[in-house]
Parts: C-alpha cells; structure tokens; sequence
C-alpha cells in the first residue's frame, strides 16, 4: 500500500526562501540553546541537590497555570491575522496586561496555600516572587508576536538565544555564590528581563492610550478556544509534577523533573521555535490546502527524522546516559528516563500537529481533542502512582501508545488536509527503527560485546540513525524524505555562502 505522493507544490513566490531562512536561523539559535541547556543541566545538577529541582517542579504547574491564562489565547490570534488595525492592538495589549496584574496579583494571594500543599513553607516566598515573571512575559507577549506575524525570524532567533545563554549564567553564577533553589527562579527573572526589553526595541510598536473596549469577538472567540484546549493541555501535563511532589516527596519529585526535562529537549529545543516559523507560513497559504499538506509533511518529516532516532538512542542507553551527564547519585533518574523517552519518540509529531489546528483556525476540535488527551493522561498518571515517579512514566507511556496515538491519527484524518495513513507513514518506519535500536543495544551492544559508558553511547546513537535511514529507504515517501534532507544541507550551505 502507497500514500498518495505529497504534492511538490512551490511556496508562494519569496516563501520558499523566507521558510529556509527562517529554518536556518531556528537553527542556529537551536544550537545555541541546546548548548546552554545542555551545560546548565550539567553543571547545575552538580551544583543543586534534587530537592532544588523539586522544589521548583512542585511550584511550576502554579506558575504554568497563571501564565496560560493570562494571555487569554491572544498571541496566536494576532500572528494569525494580518490586517488588525492599530485599535484593536491596543485593545489586546492592554486587556492582556489587566490579566496579568491580576493573576500575579492571585499568585502572591496563593503562596500560603501552595506552601501549606506542599507541607514546605520554603515555597511560600519562592511564589511570591515568581509573580513578578509572569507579568515581564506578558508584557513581552505583544511585541513578540507583531515581530513573528512580520516573519522576523532572525531577530527572534536573536533574542530566543540570548535569553537562553543570559538565563544560564544567570543560574549558574547564582549557584556558585551559594543561591540553592533561588538560582532556578534567578533565571527566569534574568530571561524574562532581556525578552521583554528585546521585544518592545525589536517591534518598534508603541500602545496607545488605555483603552475599557474589549477587542472583537471573533478574536476573543478564536482565543477563548486556543484557552480552553491549552487549559485543559495543562491539567494534564503538570498533575504528575503535583501528584509526585503531594504523596513522594521532593526528592522523588526532583528525579522525575530531570528525566522528564531530558525527554522534552527535543520539543523544546526544536518543535517549540519552529512553531514561531510554521504556524504564520502556514497561515499564510491556509487557502490552499495541497500547499498546506505539503509544507507541512515536509517541514515535520525533516524534523522526526532528526529527533526520534536520537530519543531512541538515549531512552535505549538511559543507565549510561544519565550517569555520564548528572553523575552517580542522580541514577535513580535512568528507570524514570527510560519509560519517558520512548514517550519521547512521539512528542515532535504530536506536538506539531497544533500547527494545523491554529493555521486552519480549527480551534473548536483542537479543544476538544485536547479534553479527550487530558482525561485518558489523568488516568494514566493515577493508575502508575502508587509505584512512584516510574510507575506515573510507565502509565503515561503506556497510554499514549495505546490511547492517544491512534485517536491523533484519527481526528487529524478528519480536519484535513493531512490524512492518516501520511501520519502512520511518518511515524512507523522510526518507531520500528527504535525498537530494533532498543533490543540490539541490550543485547547485542551491552551484554554480548560489554560496551560501557561513551563508547556505548555512541555507538548506540550510530546504530539509531542507520536503522532509521534504512527504514525511510525502504518507501517511497522515505527515500524522497531523504533526499530532500540533503538538499536541504546543500541549499542551507549556499545560504551560509
């Protein structure tokens, strides 16, 4: 059986060089960001105890919620549409900052309580002072998304990588002088500072006087349902931290921050900023749903072609991996990291189909989909709970194979113009590469040969990429995958030249 061919539709006439350049500076500031990322996990985890991890993990699903709410889904909503006067800007900005005053405002009103959950009064001043964040970001929300709607995608690569390596040094630098937990919480403050001041010099654009009209309705309708699917994406996505850090402790808590931080790295160090890219290109040929259909699968097919093989090597090796970058007394992090990664593998794919929910404002079933995936991860996470952070992984795991993935599928398949089998045909040759990865590395790699530590990992990171490359040659639509991968190298390095 064939999928039908992804059409070879040229962009519109400038977006093709606009999406490799755009690509290209992602990339860049990737690399930036993963580098920090990578030393400040490193260095910090050596510098920190896991209770500072944990402390910060029990307080994130507070500070994650205020922040979610506050934008009111009005961000993606004015990189969606081109044409907003100067009026209706206005409008956003400032209802936007209102709900952030007031949500800080509700922060510090909470710290009692969210001390007195967690049974740590340490968190009671850690939450007063993470309101202040939380309005910086809001205040940066505007600007940022004139800069993304515009296609500045350089200086917004720009500004991502500078928070980035400000951040660490900010963290790191705090840690030595002896900060703790604080030196975490540093970090956001410093990142969020330079953002903010970033955005507004970047954009150039300036509010006019306050105004107590809301902004249309059709913009707080498109909001309100991008709100009520991210609502409910966060009650999923942050029960675990609460559930863990309520019954065992932040210690244990700390151990599953720092796998389940490991497991997102590729979501965060590629999925995320390429989202800024894809959501307004795609918005822009949303018209032409054979052009969408192939940008799309292009752009994601590039994508878990690069990250899923790696996740794979790293959930296959965790023992080594976690030991050689946090060392031996964060072990206990390899059982949880090795159930979370292959989580992992499915993380990109699932993350980007938002891109077609958002460019298509089919917002209505991303919401309800989005209810659907937060009840069946509730439960997975009750169902593992009485054995610790690695039973939460294992059941999370356990369900999104089972439950989540076919129903993305599906519902994908029904709101177009990507269909499900062009799904299945991106995700199954690099899942079964995976699993082969997983069986020859115990096998064969560990206990045949006796590989150890560096040499192991790297050889199981090697044997990955080649079951993987092998899978995609295997189909058609594979081995167009490939080539255009090398084409892409040659046209990012005459664009280097």
């Amino acid at each position: 059986m064939t999928s039908p061919a992804t059409p070879a539709v040229p962009l519109p006439y400038g977006m093709k060089g606009i999406a490799i350049r755009g690509g290209l500076v992602v990339g860049l500031s990737q690399a930036v960001r993963i580098c920090t990322q990578v030393v400040s996990m490193v260095v910090l985890s050596r510098l920190l105890v896991p209770g500072d991890f944990g402390l910060i993990a029990a307080l994130a699903p507070v500070i994650s919620f205020i922040a979610m709410v506050q934008g009111l889904g009005l961000q993606q909503a004015i990189i969606r549409q081109h044409d907003l006067p100067a009026e209706q800007l206005t409008r956003i900005f400032w209802l936007t900052l209102t709900a952030s005053l007031v949500c800080a405002g509700l922060v510090v009103a909470a710290s009692p309580a969210v001390a007195a959950f967690y049974r740590d009064q340490r968190l009671l001043w850690l939450t007063v002072v993470a309101a202040v964040p939380l309005v910086l970001t809001s205040l940066a929300s505007l600007p940022a998304a004139l800069l993304s709607r515009e296609l500045r995608f350089a200086t917004i690569a720009l500004i991502d990588g500078s928070c980035a390596v400000v951040g660490v040094l900010v963290a790191v630098i705090a840690a030595l002088l002896g900060a703790g937990y604080w030196s975490l919480l540093a970090a956001t403050f410093a990142g969020s500072t330079l953002s903010l001041l970033a955005s507004w010099v970047a954009s150039g654009w300036l509010p006019g006087p306050p105004s107590l009209r809301l902004p249309d309705r059709a913009l707080l309708g498109f909001g309100a349902n991008l709100s009520g699917f991210t609502l409910v994406n966060f009650f999923s996505r942050n029960l675990d931290n609460v559930l863990i850090g309520r019954v065992w402790g932040a210690i244990d808590l700390g151990y599953y921050d720092r796998a389940y931080t490991l497991m997102l790295y590729p979501l965060q160090a590629i999925i995320g900023p390429v989202s800024g890219v894809m959501v307004p290109l795609l918005s822009r040929i949303e018209a032409d749903k054979p052009q969408l259909r192939s940008v799309y699968l292009r752009t994601i097919g590039q994508i878990v072609l690069l990250t899923v093989p790696g996740m794979a090597a790293l959930a296959s090796a965790s023992d080594e991996v976690i030991g050689l970058l946090f060392g031996p007394h964060w072990q206990p992090v390899a059982p949880i990291f090795g159930w979370l990664g292959w989580a992992g593998l499915l993380q990109p794919l699932g993350s980007s189909t938002g891109w077609l929910y958002i460019s298509q404002g089919k917002m209505r079933a991303m919401f309800y989909y989005g209810l659907f995936g937060a009840f069946t991860i509730i439960g997975s996470f009750f169902a593992g709970l009485p054995w610790g952070a690695v039973g939460v992984a294992a059941g999370y795991t356990i369900s999104e194979y089972l439950i989540r993935l076919p129903a993305m599928y599906w519902v994908i398949g029904k709101i177009g113009p990507v269909t499900t089998w062009d799904m299945v045909l991106l995700q199954a040759p690099l899942l079964a590469a995976a699993t082969f990865t997983k069986l020859i590395h115990d096998l064969l790699l560990r206990n045949a040969l006796g590989l150890q530590g560096v040499l192991l990992i790297a050889t199981t990171i090697l044997l990955a990429y080649t079951l993987a490359a092998t899978g995609q040659a295997l189909f058609p639509t594979g081995r167009a995958r490939l080539a255009e991968s090398l084409d892409l190298l040659a046209q990012l390095a005459k664009l280097r030249r």
